[in-house]
């Protein structure tokens, strides 16, 4: 059930969007894992990314979470910024799809992805 995590979240919700100003302190807190069906992370990128957001102290972008009953709230897109941002002092942002199943985390991933050559290996079904 999503609504105890809803609700610790809630003061940092942007309006009535499900995008979300989490600060970092509050973004440690949170338990969540690669949603099974990404490629696992690479360390080099990961090493990358963080260089990157310590020395402009900014993330990039959104990560694109999703809370799938059994499972709990997982990474669909963004995991390299998810893990690069681990201790670091940086406000994440995030944007939250609630009580869905894996079906509509695809769909959005292959949505967002549109615009980005993302090979099927990417995605294991």
């Amino acid at each position: 059930m999503s609504a105890p995590i809803q609700e610790f979240l809630k003061p940092f919700r942007i309006l009535s969007a499900n995008i979300y100003a989490i600060p970092p302190e509050t973004f440690q807190k949170l338990d969540i894992k690669t949603w099974k069906y990404n490629r696992p992370p690479t360390e080099s990128r990961i090493s990358e990314i963080r260089e990157w957001n310590i020395q402009f102290n900014r993330m990039d972008g959104v990560l694109n979470l999703a809370y799938i009953p059994g499972e709990g709230l997982v990474c669909f897109e963004g995991n390299h910024r998810r893990l690069a941002l681990r201790d670091l002092p940086i406000t994440v942002f995030a944007d939250i799809l609630w009580d869905v199943n894996d079906e509509i985390v695809m769909h959005e991933f292959r949505r967002i992805n549109k615009s980005v050559s993302v090979p099927e290996l990417y995605v294991v079904e």
